[in-house]
């Protein structure tokens, strides 16, 4: 269980990728500042084991899972991209505790 630090590649327009790489079973990323941030799509892939999450928390206390524009809550056990909807001061990562697991997720991030 551990918490990865991710990496940052700019994409023009003021757009940011964010990427969390190599995420095993238990391992969180590092949280991102992303409170200036309106747009926001993940998208998870790699081989997942249980279940990766986009928590997202407004500076303080518990993570919890952010939801897409439908309201449902962005929580995959398969490859997925999803635009996130809630404006939160941090946002990351979580993937499930499990063998085998070897999850990427990218975070497109616009104002």
């Amino acid at each position: 269980m551990a918490t990865i630090l991710p990496t940052f590649l700019a994409l023009g327009g003021n757009a940011l990728r964010v990427t969390w790489a190599g995420m095993a079973g238990g391992d969180t990323g590092a949280p991102f500042a992303c409170n200036l941030q309106r747009a926001k799509t993940a998208m998870i892939r790699g081989t997942i084991v249980g279940a990766v999450t986009i928590e997202g928390n407004n500076g303080g206390g518990a993570f919890l899972t952010l939801t897409d524009p439908q309201g449902t809550p962005i929580s995959y056990a398969v490859a997925a991209t999803e635009e996130v909807l809630e404006g939160v001061a941090v946002i990351r990562p979580a993937v499930a505790a499990g063998g085998g697991a070897s999850v990427t997720v990218d975070l497109i991030v616009r104002p």
